[in-house]
């Protein structure tokens, strides 16, 4: 069992990264810091995180969060597409509100949250891997 002081490091060792990723965090990431999955899921029980998919957590709340959520659930070769490119890139006349994805070779189901669209192959884009 980790001892308090290891994962109160790990703890820090992963606002960090959430820090960089719009306050969010996938649970493998998580573990691969040094949290164990109970001291993860028991930071959500005090109210300290928040899980927003299954095995992605919020630390704080941050502008462009759910795109980075809906990448960090789709998992590797997942990069926001469509409508929610626009609006994070700007464009006139894109309507805002849509997180999506496309993801590249299996398919992922949508939920009520993503909308995810399917790519055979890779294009040029930043994706997460």
């Amino acid at each position: 069992m980790p001892s308090e002081i290891s994962q109160a490091a790990a703890r820090v060792r992963v606002g960090r990264l959430a820090a960089d990723q719009h306050g969010v965090f996938h649970l493998d990431q998580a573990l691969g810091l040094g949290m164990s999955r109970d001291a993860v899921y028991r930071s959500c029980r005090k109210g300290e995180w928040r899980r927003l998919l299954h095995k992605v957590f919020a630390t704080a709340a941050a502008r462009w969060q759910w795109p980075m959520v809906a990448c960090l659930w789709g998992g590797s070769g997942s990069a926001t597409s469509h409508r929610c490119a626009g609006e994070l890139w700007e464009l006139d006349g894109v309507p805002s509100g849509f997180v999506e994805i496309t993801r590249i070779g299996t398919s992922l189901m949508s939920n009520s949250k993503v909308i995810v669209h399917r790519a055979s192959s890779s294009v040029p884009s930043q994706r997460v891997d």
